[in-house]
């Protein structure tokens, strides 16, 4: 998290003197790029894999799945399945 905040505390240091709506753009564009960006998070409890804690959560995504330790955010695992045309595909 702390490689985050810097990465924002430097882009919004690039920012000054930015209309607001150009401001707001140019933040948009950089969080664009971040790994889990638009993902929705779930909290769920796994009872079928012995390498990974009870407790996860789940980053879906449109790219694919990726499970994250609750506690320290870190990727554990990452389910890259493209959806094409938006359809829902089943692992």
């Amino acid at each position: 998290m702390d490689k985050v905040r810097k990465d924002i505390e430097k882009q919004l240091t690039n920012l000054a003197g930015v209309s607001p709506d150009d401001a707001k753009f140019k933040f948009l564009k950089v969080l664009v790029d971040f790994p889990n960006f638009g993902s929705t998070f779930v909290e769920c409890r796994q009872f079928g894999d012995s390498t990974l804690p009870e407790k996860i959560i789940l980053a879906i995504h449109k790219r694919g799945i990726t499970v994250l330790d609750p506690l320290s955010k870190a990727e554990l695992m990452r389910k890259v399945k493209i959806f094409p045309n938006n359809n829902l595909q089943y692992f």
